[in-house]
Order: C-alpha cells, then sequence, then structure tokens
C-alpha cells in the first residue's frame, strides 16, 4: 500500500533511441522539471553499466527508476521493472524484492484484470490518443479509459498522446496520473 501511494502522478518513458549521453541528458533535464520516476525503456537488452549510469542518477535525485527491456533478471539496479502486456499474460508471481516496484502494460479491461491478478504495482493504459509511435493503433479515447479505470483497484497511468495539460483530465477520471516520453 505504501508502494502504491508513493507513487508521482506522472512519469518519463526514455525514447527508443538509447544514445548514453543524450538520453541521460534529456533525463537529468526532466530530474530537474520535477520528475520523480523514469522508465528506462528498451528494446534490446541494455548493458548493466548503462543501467548503472541511469540508476546512480536516479538515485541522487530520490528519482525512482523502472527498467522495461527484454530477458529482465528482476536484479537489475532500479528501483522496479514494467513488463510489456505480452509479459504480463505470461507472468508468474515470482520471489520479488519487496521494497521494488512491479508495474506493467495494459490496453483494455481483460488485461487490467489480470494486471490485479498478478498483484502489479501499479499499471499504464494505452492509447489514450492518437501518437507518433503508433499513428494507426485505435485509440481507446478519455469516455473508454474513465470507464476501464473505475473498474480497477490499482494506480492507472495514462499513456498515449499525454501532456502536461492531460494531467488535470486523467486525474478527474480517477487515474493515478499520466505517463509519456515527448509530452511529459
Amino acid at each position: 500500500i505504501i508502494k502504491k501511494i508513493s507513487l508521482p502522478n506522472s512519469y518519463w518513458i526514455t525514447p527508443e533511441n538509447n544514445n548514453t549521453s543524450s538520453i541521460l541528458e534529456q533525463c537529468s533535464q526532466h530530474i530537474d522539471n520535477g520528475i520523480k520516476m523514469i522508465q528506462l525503456r528498451s528494446k534490446r537488452q541494455l548493458n548493466t553499466q548503462y543501467i548503472e549510469k541511469f540508476n546512480q542518477l536516479c538515485q541522487l535525485n530520490h528519482v525512482k527508476l523502472i527498467l522495461n527491456m527484454p530477458q529482465m533478471n528482476f536484479t537489475e539496479p532500479c528501483d522496479g521493472w514494467h513488463l510489456t502486456t505480452k509479459e504480463l499474460l505470461n507472468f508468474y508471481s515470482k520471489e520479488l524484492p519487496e521494497e521494488k516496484l512491479i508495474g506493467a502494460s495494459t490496453h483494455n479491461l481483460e488485461e487490467v484484470k489480470h494486471a490485479e491478478k498478478m498483484s502489479m504495482d501499479y499499471i499504464s493504459l494505452s492509447p489514450i490518443n492518437k501518437t507518433l509511435s503508433h499513428p494507426d493503433t485505435k485509440t481507446l479515447g478519455w469516455s473508454k479509459a474513465s470507464e476501464i479505470v473505475s473498474q480497477s483497484r490499482l494506480p492507472i497511468y495514462l499513456l498515449g498522446g499525454m501532456n502536461k495539460d492531460s494531467l488535470n483530465q486523467a486525474l478527474s477520471i480517477g487515474a493515478k496520473g499520466i505517463a509519456g516520453i515527448r509530452g511529459i
């Protein structure tokens, strides 16, 4: 419960082009702008030294670092892990350190309910609006997002076309907050 209460109302997701200096600079800028949780996301395996650089930066600034990459072993230096939808649907409760966060990506009520059964600490629900990264993906829209949020017991971050102006609307429908790559 304490982990869920201490979650911030927004978090930044790193863009896919994991260039160490550029992404670390962006990370520093987001921290300077008040972000308290960052998801280091990659479609490929990241080396431990790279993860450690992010973790050190985040730890120095009291920012939570959440790792999202293939083949996570759940011992990486971070504050928690974020599962893809596929990983969530294949996830079976593991012995994870109690102090670590575990979240997952969801796109519909069925996946949200599965995340509840797997005792996720938080989830993201997407896409709410059109995004540059997935321009042809069908969006949920605010009405459907509100319906899903109202049926969940988990803290939900809305994702997909979010920006700082979206936060109040997300909070008004009961979401924990928003997450994103560009607009956060």
